[in-house]
């Protein structure tokens, strides 16, 4: 530890002597200052932890001494000035209270509240006669502290027992709002003012207040409450209905109507989630695209209205021949998109091969056979974007549809012998 010529080092006793002067007085704080030079002489210069003689040590030591004799002057004068002036403030208010008595009566009367006045040692209470009418309690009834508290809701007696011994405490005056019980049975709602004065060697005397009946207010908060909780609980149920409506908004963005599949927009959406999955673990997955065969006839022939009914079998179809963690989309007019995740081509191959034979052996009951043909491409780690295996099912798909129909292409290059194909 490198010595500080200008002892600096006792700064860090600053705040203790501050404290002792300012809540303890001079004497404490003296003792503070003397310990504190001396466990710094003793602690801060070389040699360590001896009580050697250095110039040094000497004149930091007396530095500090000078300058926390100085602290100390300030902090007991300033505590002192504030003590006088709490004094002070508090005579002045004691005469200007004495002096508007006479109109405090007045201003009471006209705004219908009443006063009462406590006395600490006896605990007898004096009531004006409002504040009688306010308890419901008969007109020249003896009342003390204890008949008062009967009169009390048994659920609030001891927070006003709390808040009373709280402001006898601290000095301060206190403001709090309790229920009483009449004879009649019925609970009114009051609300009491009070301060208390206390003889010159701080003993508590009396204390004194008024008091106002506040039941209609208290009324009227209540309606107010339950009037914000049912429009609370409005707001909630119409949070949630419009939670509801979003949600069925979003399922209508990504669903097609008609088939109740994913549509074009949560196709790519999930194109996307799987390619960058299949990135991820190097595991391929299958892209098949399913076009219905020779459907414009069909809607030419027999009316949307059958062309609609044959794209709902055909998707219902697909549905029931899926796995669960498989995925399929009206992609187009006619042409539909399946997602095989972490399956292989033969797999893929036998899923496409059992959704065309169901389709080719149900009949509609108005356009008869209906046939698919489908092509299928595997999305591989190699490959950039997730459209290459898409673009490459759909070139499968036209070359089973150029090889006659109703059949499943896996491959589909330029030459007609490199391509397998299944049909009926």
């Amino acid at each position: 530890m490198a010595p500080i010529a200008s002892g600096s080092q006792f700064v860090t006793f600053n705040p203790a002597i501050v404290i002792a002067f300012y809540l303890c007085g001079i004497g404490p704080g003296v003792l503070v200052t003397l310990l504190s030079a001396v466990a710094g002489y003793y602690i801060f210069f070389p040699p360590y932890f001896t009580w050697v003689y250095t110039q040094e040590a000497f004149n930091s030591t007396l530095t500090f001494l000078i300058s926390a004799a100085i602290i100390g002057y300030i902090v007991t004068r300033i505590h002192q000035l504030s003590r006088n002036a709490l004094i002070t403030q508090q005579q002045n208010d004691d005469s200007r209270l004495a002096e508007s008595e006479n109109f405090l009566h007045l201003a009471m009367d006209a705004a219908h509240l009443g006063a009462w006045r406590r006395y600490i040692a006896t605990g007898k209470v004096i009531w004006s006669d409002t504040c009688v009418q306010f308890i419901g309690i008969p007109p020249g009834s003896t009342i003390n502290r204890d008949s008062f508290l009967c009169v009390v809701h048994p659920d609030d007696r001891e927070s006003l027992k709390q808040a009373t011994a709280y402001a006898l405490k601290n000095h301060i005056e206190y403001h709090h709002d309790y229920r009483v019980i009449w004879p009649d049975g019925s609970i009114h709602w009051l609300s009491a003012v009070a301060r208390t004065h206390y003889l010159p060697d701080g003993t508590p005397e009396y204390m004194e207040g008024v008091l106002s009946d506040i039941t209609k207010k208290r009324e009227i908060e209540q309606a107010l409450l339950n009037m914000n909780a049912e429009l609370e609980a409005k707001v909630k149920t119409r949070t949630a209905e419009l939670a509801t409506a979003n949600k069925a908004l979003i399922s209508l963005s990504r669903h097609d109507t008609l088939t109740g599949l994913a549509n074009r927009l949560a196709a790519n959406e999930r194109l996307r989630v799987d390619f960058i999955a299949m990135r991820r673990s190097g595991r391929p997955y299958a892209v098949l695209m399913l076009d219905i065969d020779h459907f414009k006839n069909v809607n030419d022939t027999f009316g949307h209205s059958v062309g609609d009914h044959v794209l709902q079998n055909i998707a219902e179809t697909i549905s029931n021949t899926l796995r669960e963690s498989d995925f399929a989309a009206r992609f187009g007019g006619e042409e539909f998109l399946i997602l095989l995740p972490a399956t292989d081509l033969d797999a893929a191959t036998h899923v496409a091969e059992k959704i065309r034979t169901a389709v080719a052996a149900t009949p509609d009951r108005v356009a008869g056979t209906i046939t698919v043909s489908i092509g299928i491409a595997m999305a591989t780690p190699i490959q950039k974007h997730e459209d290459e295996a898409v673009d490459m099912a759909d070139k499968c798909l036209y070359a089973a549809k150029r090889a006659g129909r109703n059949r499943v292409v896996t491959r589909c290059d330029s030459t007609p012998e490199e391509t397998a194909s299944f049909s009926i």
